[in-house]
C-alpha cells in the first residue's frame, strides 16, 4: 500500500495512470472487494451504534481503533473499485478532449472556406 502512495505522487513525473500500473482486476474480484468494504462499513455502524452514538457517552479506545481501522480497510477494500472509475473517466476525458480538438479543426477550416467565397 505504501507503494501505492508513491506511485500516485509522482505520477506527475510520468505518464502510466494508476490502472496502467498495478492493472485492472477481473470483476469477480471487483465484486469480492465491494462486498468486503460494504462489511467494514456495516462493522463500523454496528461498532458505532453498540458503543452509543450519542454525545454524553464516551467511546473507549478500543472501540474508536477498531472503527478507524475497518474504516482504512473498507478504503483499501474499494481500491479496485476506484481503479476502475479512474480508468472510466480517464478514456471519457481523453475522448471528449479529442472530439474537442476535431470540432475546432473543424470550425477553423469551415471558416477559411466561407471567408474564401
Amino acid at each position: 500500500m505504501l507503494a501505492t502512495v508513491s506511485i500516485s505522487w509522482s505520477q506527475r513525473y510520468d505518464t502510466k495512470r494508476t490502472y496502467e500500473t498495478f492493472g485492472l482486476a477481473k470483476g469477480s474480484t471487483v465484486l469480492e472487494m465491494f462486498i468486503y468494504g460494504v462489511l467494514c462499513i456495516v462493522g463500523i455502524v454496528i461498532v458505532n451504534t453498540l458503543t452509543g452514538s450519542n454525545d454524553n457517552s464516551k467511546k473507549s479506545s478500543f472501540a474508536t481503533f477498531l472503527m478507524m481501522a475497518l474504516g482504512v480497510m473498507a478504503f483499501i477494500f474499494f481500491l479496485p473499485l476506484l481503479s476502475w472509475f479512474e480508468f472510466i473517466f480517464a478514456n471519457v476525458m481523453y475522448l471528449g478532449v479529442a472530439l474537442g480538438v476535431i470540432t475546432l479543426i473543424g470550425y477553423f477550416i469551415y471558416n477559411i472556406f466561407k471567408s474564401n467565397t
